[in-house]
């Protein structure tokens, strides 16, 4: 029950010399230390095979500002930089790269307890289960404010695999792995995770689950996370199966691609009753052949052949351009509960990974009426709300404005009309400026105000992409006033393309406006009165 503390691990090593374990802590009843070392060249030998770098058995220890590194297993053994056994360890501010082994460059096992935070898992491979991070046999383990990036596992979990333990992530960024299965996280045999805070990015499978694999009694959750950007042959960004009660919320799950199916989401083989819930999530832009969104099927000749798959999905946003978008077998099902919605999520800039929204999403307060983003409005879909410190109740528009970090506010006005209904409650105020406004504006249900500075020179123009504003159904009270509308080509109704300006479906005030050069196939080209 000892503390080791070196100078500075940039210039205080202990090298295992290839000749076995570099350090071996055993049957530590107090909290021992070894703080401030690069640990390098650890090697497992027919007698210790396992943890290379360090190695902890039945042990109370803080392993601390270290660098382990350069270590190899030459059997099957597990952590080849880092083995925990029987013991608590916590791993505070540690680097474990380029080591080489079986199972996992850290590995905790055998009902150990581990916390690890702040570290970095990088550009290790074994050639069985877990590149990054090998948890095993009813091991508990918490890991926050760390990256876990560039592994590689021939086998399953490239980032981490879970199997029979009990986890908690929070603030985890896992990039870059790869794997058979799971190329970044893999999640098995009665295992309970909660994932919070992920980015789960750039990630790749050869065969299933490019971002996380769960499969086999698996309880977990997944909250306010990233999985963007993943690859595989089957399901590119999650698939779930066998599980007992999956539920996403609040997530991103977006650019992923599969060779087969499932871009985003795969859903097959759950337990027979039981419900993969997702909620107030965001599921778009991912691509495969068949299912490129949102994938439902059960497989003949697998466990529990007559389980009947089902995911419900409310005050999500699934993309559903066309039939290859959502793909349902004949045994698996789809509750499409309230709330879902199918628009252009309008992040700030996917194409260099920023999925935060712009003001002007109509991802905006539009989770469920009774859930709340931390600035106290109603959810919005998606990883990332828009926090928002202003309350209105007038919102400002101008054509300087900005749509990715104002309040509008009068002194922080947005740039588009759309951003200031987001963010409006009933019987508020949008005040816009005189200039050009391209784009389609939908009142959501909402009895506002909108009010331009002029009409001849504030302009809403629908850039021949649909009705220019819509005005729904239990918006009674709404007021336009003051704009020229036009080059609107209306929206789908009842007997045709109707509503080139304006669709009216509530009671509302239409006040000197300009509507002009908007044109339909049906009825309406100018305003359309439905309802």
């Amino acid at each position: 029950n000892i503390k080791v503390v070196g100078a500075d691990r940039e210039t205080t090593t202990i090298d295992g010399d290839s000749t076995g374990i570099a350090v071996m802590i055993n049957n530590t009843t107090s909290s021992s230390l070894l703080d401030g070392f690069t640990i390098q060249n650890g090697s497992g030998s027919s007698g210790f095979i396992n943890g290379a770098g360090v190695y902890c058995d039945n042990c109370v220890t803080m392993l601390k500002d270290l660098t382990v590194t350069g270590n190899i297993q030459d059997q099957s053994g597990d952590g080849s930089g880092i083995y925990s056994i029987q013991g608590n360890v916590t791993i505070e501010n540690v680097s474990v790269t380029n080591n080489t082994g079986y199972f996992g460059a850290i590995g905790i096992l055998v009902g150990s307890t581990a916390t690890l935070n702040n570290v970095t898992i990088s550009d290790n491979i074994n050639s069985g289960n877990g590149g990054g991070l090998y948890i095993n046999q009813s091991s508990t383990v918490t890991i926050s404010n760390s990256e876990i990036s560039s592994n590689t596992a021939s086998s399953s979990g490239g980032g981490i695999f879970i199997v029979e333990s009990d986890v908690t992530m929070d603030d985890l960024i896992i990039e870059d792995n790869i794997a058979e299965t799971g190329g970044g996280i893999h999640i098995t045999n009665q295992s309970n995770v909660v994932m919070s805070n992920l980015i789960v990015d750039g990630n790749e499978a050869t065969l299933t689950a490019g971002g996380i694999y769960a499969w086999g009694n698996v309880t977990y959750v997944l909250m306010n996370s990233l999985v963007t950007n993943n690859t595989a042959n089957q399901a590119g960004g999650i698939f779930q199966g066998y599980s007992i009660v999956p539920l996403i919320d609040n997530c991103t799950i977006a650019g992923n691609t599969a060779i087969e199916y499932g871009g985003g989401l795969v859903s097959a083989n759950l337990l027979e009753n039981d419900n993969a819930i997702v909620n107030e999530t965001a599921i778009t832009g991912n691509s495969a052949p068949m299912g490129s969104q949102l994938y439902i099927a059960s497989y003949p000749g697998t466990w529990d052949e007559g389980s009947l798959p089902r995911v419900t999905l409310s005050y999500s946003n699934i993309e559903q351009d066309d039939e290859t978008d959502y793909h349902e077998s004949e045994s698996g099902v789809a509750d499409w509960a309230s709330g879902n919605i199918d628009v252009d999520p309008m992040f700030v800039d996917s194409a260099n990974g920023n999925y935060h929204l712009l003001a002007s999403s109509m991802l905006i307060n539009a989770g469920h009426p009774d859930s709340t983003d931390s600035d106290g409005s109603r959810a919005d879909i998606g990883a990332y709300p828009y926090l928002n410190s202003y309350s209105g109740p007038t919102w400002y528009i101008t054509e300087s404005g900005n749509d990715t970090t104002a309040t509008g506010a009068s002194g922080d006005p947005f740039s588009s009309i759309q951003a200031g209904i987001n963010f409006s409650s009933e019987s508020d105020s949008v005040t816009v400026a005189a200039g050009t406004y391209v784009e389609n504006i939908n009142f959501r249900g909402r009895n506002i105000k909108l009010v331009g500075e002029d009409r001849e020179t504030t302009i809403i123009d629908g850039n021949q992409n649909g009705t220019v504003i819509i005005i729904p159904t239990g918006g009674d009270g709404a007021t336009v006033k003051n704009f020229t509308i036009k080059n609107g080509t209306g929206s789908e109704a009842e007997y045709g393309v109707s509503g080139g300006g304006i669709i009216v479906e509530s009671l509302s005030t239409l006040d000197n406006l300009i509507i002009e050069q908007n044109s339909v196939e049906y009825s309406g080209g100018g305003i359309y009165f439905e309802g």
